[in-house]
């Protein structure tokens, strides 16, 4: 992750603080004539916006027993008042919303988390979920859910996690970065448990479309009969 000092919408040339700790290519054209059929060209994905929600890393987020940063995550659902059983549902619509350390290790607290959310509007477009200890986005038990246009970078276990739900719109979001679980020693070129990009199963009436995912064990699984 590099920061961008300036950028020229005319040439398409950007300029960084600091030097790029790989090669990134950016041609118009497909690379693979030139890398035997390997298409080498990069993308530059947008991780900061002027509206952000981040987690604390400080001192008072960690514990002698856990001395990691205690991530905090944004959770959307629907419950009943203790008091007169009143029913009250969660609604979100983020838009150009950048979510950064959020989620939290071993946990089912995920940055995003659509928990028995029926009712409400649930809407995520064009925003930038990244670098927690947890899962990127949680969807279970919730109906009508979008997330459209987002960059969800840097996760443990899965990008995007759905279960038992229904009428999701998965569409056009990069999915990068996700690993296993931390270990202080980990197997040399294996991962003991599966994790991924994008996850959903047990649900119906969703549409998956136009994503890319990179840097994953599993990109991308679903079930074998579904309502898409």
């Amino acid at each position: 992750t590099v920061i961008v000092e300036s950028y020229d919408p005319n040439s398409g040339i950007i300029e960084t603080t600091e030097p790029l700790k790989g090669y990134h290519f950016g041609a118009f054209e497909s690379t693979e004539a030139a890398y035997s059929g390997v298409d080498m060209r990069g993308e530059v994905l947008t991780l900061s916006s002027n509206v952000n929600v981040t987690a604390s890393t400080d001192a008072m987020s960690m514990t002698p027993a856990y001395p990691e940063p205690y991530g905090c995550q944004i959770l959307v659902s629907d419950f009943f008042e203790p008091s007169d059983f009143t029913y009250r549902y969660g609604s979100l619509n983020f838009d150009n919303v950048a979510v950064y350390n959020c989620s939290q290790e071993m946990t089912q607290f995920a940055g995003v988390k659509f928990h028995y959310a029926v009712k409400g509007e649930k809407r995520v477009t064009n925003s930038a979920i990244s670098s927690g200890l947890g899962r990127g986005v949680l969807i279970y038990n919730s109906q009508n859910v979008v997330l459209d246009g987002n960059v969800i970078h840097d996760f443990l276990e899965w990008g995007i996690y759905g279960e038992r739900s229904t009428n999701i719109l998965v569409n056009n979001n990069v999915v990068n970065g996700v690993r296993a679980m931390n270990d202080p020693e980990p197997p040399y070129a294996k991962w003991n448990e599966i994790v991924g990009g994008i996850y959903l199963m047990n649900s119906k009436s969703y549409v998956v479309s136009n994503n890319i995912v990179a840097v994953s064990y599993t990109h991308l699984t679903l079930p074998t009969i579904c309502s898409v």
